[in-house]
């Protein structure tokens, strides 16, 4: 009987060719990847020590009568479910994702999230209605502050870049710019503003429900849902101030002041609340946190300063304060602002 003899590959001994050129090539295409996923995705697949914002600060002192904010201190501070969880000393971001701090300025998100990032995936599940199933989570920007303040100024220049006209019914006249004081969580607050519908606006939120306290027109143009939905200037720094004091009486103040890029400060629109006026809801009278809040928008921010101020409103150690342009911002550096100053 004819015998066939298998043949083990394992030992039939070959020439060995050299494998350093298929190495650098597969180290050469695994490089190549990760630079466009980079690109295409943002950082979401990298360890978040390598990207996340951290400011080497120690949280704000309650003694020190002011704080200036002028973002230039680069990086990216993320959005945390806990004031505690915050990588900034000065600032919390509750909502909207990323505070994008670069080029001397802070930006909620540009457009459309790409599939994959890490917000675009987490939005989509928590809130995909109001953020146009997480492309925008920009929609729902909030930013709280770490310190709290009694009767303070706070003030600061926002630009509008584009409009995000999300299908959410949540986007509607009442969206705007929006400066938060005496801020005790999601559901207590007041706030002074500007709104897509052209208008000025004082309100009080208190256990989750709004109370209108002033309201005025201050931008021309009829406002229309689809057609015409933001009658704010774009691509123009607007500059807001909310002012809130409690006054002898136990009432509290509130007042807006807005000013153009090229104009002067203008106070449009003030406030008192006594306590009976507004559902019967008490006066917020306790020292609480300030906050920036912006709607279905892309927004850029500038040059934030926090006050204290007196009873009657005035500001005795306040400097004047103005927009300070991003070209003088680098000439002049740490001798006009930091990421953040103390005065």
């Amino acid at each position: 009987m004819r015998k066939f003899m298998d043949t083990d590959p394992i030992n039939i001994v070959r020439p060995r060719a050299s494998n350093f050129g298929s190495r650098i090539f597969i180290v050469c295409m695994l490089l190549i990847i990760a630079i466009w996923l980079h690109l295409e995705y943002g950082n979401f697949w990298l360890p978040s020590e390598l990207y996340v914002f951290h400011e080497e600060a120690p949280l704000y002192n309650p003694l020190d009568p002011s704080l200036v904010y002028t973002f230039n201190e680069g990086g990216i501070l993320n959005e945390t479910g806990k004031m505690t969880e915050s990588t900034s000393p000065f600032w919390w971001l509750d909502s909207g994702g990323e505070l994008v701090i670069a080029g001397g300025i802070g930006r909620t998100f540009r457009g459309a999230l790409p599939a994959m990032h890490r917000w675009r995936l987490e939005y989509g599940i928590t809130n995909p209605m109001d953020t146009d199933n997480g492309y925008h989570p920009q929609n729902i920007f909030r930013l709280i502050s770490r310190s709290r303040w009694d009767n303070v100024r706070v003030e600061g220049f926002f630009c509008i870049t584009k409009d995000e006209l999300s299908k959410s019914a949540n986007r509607n006249v009442s969206n705007g710019l929006l400066l938060m004081s005496r801020y005790v969580d999601h559901d207590t607050f007041y706030y002074a503003g500007i709104r897509v519908d052209g208008t000025a606006v004082i309100k009080k939120k208190y256990h989750g429900i709004y109370y209108p306290m002033a309201q005025i027109p201050i931008f021309e143009g009829e406002h229309e849902q689809v057609k015409n939905p933001d009658l704010l200037p774009h691509n123009e720094w607007l500059g807001l101030r909310n002012e809130t004091y409690t006054n002898i009486d136990g009432s509290v103040n509130v007042r807006l002041f807005v000013k153009r890029e090229r104009g002067p400060w203008e106070k449009v629109l003030e406030a008192s609340d006594h306590g009976s006026e507004f559902g019967n809801t008490p006066p917020i009278l306790t020292p609480e946190y300030i906050g920036i809040r912006t709607d279905f928008m892309d927004v850029e921010f500038d040059n934030f300063r926090i006050e204290r101020i007196s009873d009657t409103g005035e500001c005795t150690d306040c400097a004047t304060s103005s927009f300070v342009p991003r070209l003088l911002k680098f000439m002049l550096g740490d001798r006009v602002a930091s990421g953040a100053k103390r005065s």
